[in-house]
């Protein structure tokens, strides 16, 4: 029996095609269904989102707050946020790392905003469009409003882009209602003074969640020195 040896054509296709499937396997992948989960909806905002993170505890918090049982459904969860209608502590850039509470003055621009996000995850790095990111990243996106608010978008496994405004629903869409195919040149208007004016950049976030942190409450600060807002 003759032996049946592959072309380099062949090898060099099929090596192509896994370094695919396990970069997809590496990113994201867009689940608006586990987002809209009425907890996690009302407790994870734009930040969780961009980090891909979830966690229990901010729904405990949030059950708390609302007088939310164990045995309830969903349509008694969300009956009785309407009822309660108390807004859950959602995650803030630089708390987990001890910064200081907002201020807007201050606060919200793109080099302080990075700081912090740095200071809480020091394995992000900043990226371009061009350059990518390696494997077992993927990619995600920082806006602001000057002065105001911040909000994030994210990279999903078939390359488009998703974000979660505050305590609505995960959507693909931008201000004007058109499929994202770039956060930085889609519309960023979504009304309600919701207007993310200034682009600082996309960034390179690890797949793995030990990797990542986030907090609703600022934590004592993890490092030597004088703290810095």
């Amino acid at each position: 029996m003759r032996k049946k040896w592959k072309s380099s054509k062949s090898s060099k296709l099929s090596d192509s095609r896994n370094k695919q499937s396990t970069w997809q396997n590496t990113i994201p992948k867009y689940e608006p269904q586990r987002w809209s989960e009425p907890l996690t909806k009302k407790s994870h905002n734009c930040y969780s989102y961009f980090l891909n993170k979830t966690s229990k505890k901010h729904n405990k918090e949030c059950i708390y707050k609302n007088n939310i049982r164990p045995q309830n459904n969903k349509k008694t969860i969300k009956r009785k946020f309407r009822k309660h209608d108390k807004e859950c502590g959602k995650p803030q850039p630089g708390y987990y790392a001890g910064h200081r509470l907002y201020n807007k003055k201050k606060n919200f621009t793109c080099k302080r905003m990075e700081k912090r996000v740095f200071s809480d995850n020091p394995s992000i790095r900043k990226t371009t469009r061009k350059c990518g990111c390696k494997n077992k990243e993927y990619m995600g996106a920082m806006v602001i409003k000057p002065y105001d608010t911040f909000h994030f978008y994210r990279q999903d496994a078939d390359k488009g882009w998703s974000h979660k405004l505050g305590s609505t629903r995960v959507s693909r869409k931008d201000g004007k209602g058109k499929r994202i195919r770039d956060p930085k040149t889609s519309n960023r208007n979504f009304g309600h003074g919701l207007k993310y004016k200034n682009f600082c950049g996309y960034y390179c976030l690890p797949y793995s969640r030990r990797k990542k942190h986030q907090s609703v409450f600022r934590l004592k600060r993890r490092r030597k020195g004088k703290e810095k807002s």
